[in-house]
């Protein structure tokens, strides 16, 4: 667990995203926080919880797919306009998109069986 949230951060350091030790990283909270670009998540394979909402993000990254292990995503209160292809992300039961500035939702989402809260 990581919890980071408001410290005035505006990105996620190379060096940091990229440490090998985050393949344990289960929870990540960033919220609250200034972070204009989405961090890739490539290391992070055992992540279950994220939490990016009330930042200052426009778009997504695609590396977000890699998160299968996934349940929760918190994203309200961004500038989001579009969201990435997450069809990998099966185990989701949690995602909040709300406050965004997203127009339509890709239909896939209407599919993840696990999906409680939308």
């Amino acid at each position: 667990t990581l919890h980071l949230s408001n410290r005035m951060i505006k990105e996620m350091p190379t060096t940091f995203v990229s440490s090998s030790y985050l393949s344990r990283l289960v929870t990540l909270d960033l919220k609250q926080n200034l972070i204009t670009t989405c961090p890739e998540f490539t290391f992070m394979i055992n992540l279950e919880f994220l939490d990016m909402s009330e930042n200052q993000l426009a778009t997504l990254s695609q590396s977000l797919a890699s998160l299968s292990k996934l349940k929760q995503l918190c994203l309200h209160d961004n500038k989001i306009t579009s969201f990435p292809d997450i069809r990998n992300l099966g185990n989701l039961t949690y995602l909040d998109l709300s406050r965004n500035r997203i127009n339509l939702l890709p239909e896939y989402l209407l599919s993840f069986k696990k999906l409680t809260t939308l």
